[in-house]
């Protein structure tokens, strides 16, 4: 009786918390779209990609026009004469060029990173969406495991009444029993734990479940050894050296000298108004013409510390990209190798275990209700073939996390 109490009261506390919560089941596809949508990471690349945007116009800046205005007595005892002159700074052209280049290679970054950002939310969301799937079928299988040691429980204390076995076997069966409730409810709260998580990767306010609870292998995508070339994240570290190049050329364009127009108009009070003439300018003559420069550095070693600068991020870079791709290639290597290796053992699993798990139950069911074997030899069997059944659930759960692994590393959503 006590059991039984307890047993409803843990079956009603997860009723309750699941009529609580009220979980929106979500398929994977649309939980995807949804992390994606509300994910803090993606929406931070989305606003640096458009800040990238907008710096790429900011290359083709020329400076600010200066206006310059003087009055005085600049050209003779005249006071009132007045000059106004505005001298325009250019860049040399090819710094246009090279900042053009440049605002291209940082925009296709920053996209970069955004892809990088959604493949490893992809990974997340996939990764415990499956896992929850897994923990769901496991709660079917250790209800069966609840069923079979119950019966099994029921069988020996009816022995133990009738004088066929002793008190210890009688215990041994009621703590076996026990022990799958405590499995039960520990899988139980597991998977809460895991609808939070999802829950936290959707950034939803209510609680969010998955929309299947059939465990089966995910198809694996194609790949080979180089299939890590695909990885967003590896080709944002790429384009870091692109952008370090750029940045290195658009440094060096700066060096050459800059350009400088200009345009005034002024008076030249008591000036001669033409060559050979009497006739002296008034304030109401102007005098007009253009200016043309250029501006070299006299002192080019800072100049060129910068370049030096540049080339020295730019090498930072390449060691950065050689790192990362060192590292994906050791990642796909070992993913590949998992999935191999868990491959094999559920194709043993479902060939030969798990067709014997089953014989091995029914069997051993009716052997022990007929008197045939004992507690010992019921046990042994209901404990062999329920690790068998759960040794097959983890590796499909193995399988298929090192599956989201490897289409993580190949950058496959």
């Amino acid at each position: 009786m006590d059991k039984l109490i307890f047993t409803l009261l843990f079956m009603g506390s997860i009723f309750v918390t699941r009529g609580q919560n009220a979980p929106v089941p979500r398929t994977l596809e649309n939980a995807l779209d949804i992390a994606v949508k509300n994910n803090a990471g993606v929406k931070a690349s989305l606003y640096d990609l458009e800040s990238s945007k907008a710096q790429k116009k900011t290359y083709g800046e020329i400076g600010k026009t200066n206006v310059i205005g003087i009055f005085g007595q600049y050209n003779s005892a005249a006071k009132a004469d007045n000059n106004f002159t505005i001298t325009q700074s250019i860049p040399f052209p090819t710094v246009f060029t090279a900042g053009a280049a440049l605002g291209k290679a940082t925009v296709q970054r920053s996209t970069l990173q955004m892809n990088a950002v959604e493949n490893e939310l992809a990974y997340q969301v996939k990764s415990v969406y499956h896992h929850l799937i897994y923990l769901k079928a496991l709660h079917r299988w250790i209800m069966r495991q609840d069923s079979l040691f119950a019966g099994f429980e029921r069988a020996s204390n009816v022995r133990y009444r009738t004088g066929e076995i002793s008190l210890i076997e009688k215990t041994t069966a009621e703590t076996q029993a026990r022990q799958v409730k405590a499995q039960l409810m520990q899988n139980a709260a597991d998977i809460r734990i895991y609808q939070t998580r999802l829950q936290t990767l959707l950034n939803e306010n209510t609680a969010v479940d998955v929309s299947t609870a059939t465990l089966v292998a995910l198809p694996l995508p194609d790949y080979d050894s180089t299939s890590f070339s695909g990885n967003p994240l590896l080709n944002f570290y790429k384009q870091q050296i692109v952008v370090a190049d750029k940045q290195k050329n658009l440094t060096r364009s700066r060096i050459l000298p800059d350009l400088t127009i200009g345009y005034f108009n002024q008076t030249l009070i008591g000036t001669p108004v033409q060559l050979n003439s009497s006739e002296l300018a008034t304030a109401s003559n102007r005098f007009q013409g253009f200016q043309a420069g250029v501006s070299i550095p006299l002192w080019i070693g800072p100049h060129t510390a910068k370049v030096r600068a540049a080339n020295a991020q730019m090498h930072v870079a390449e060691s950065e990209f050689e790192l990362q791709q060192k590292n994906l290639k050791g990642q796909l290597d070992e993913a590949i190798q998992e999935v191999q290796k868990y491959q094999e053992v559920i194709t043993y699993y479902q060939t030969s275990s798990l067709p014997n798990a089953d014989l091995l139950i029914s069997q051993s069911q009716r052997a022990y209700q007929g008197g045939e074997i004992g507690y010992l030899e019921y046990l042994q069997s209901l404990r062999t073939a329920t690790e068998l059944q759960t040794a097959y659930i983890n590796a499909l759960n193995n399988f298929n996390q090192s599956v989201i692994r490897l289409e993580y590393l190949t950058g496959k959503r």
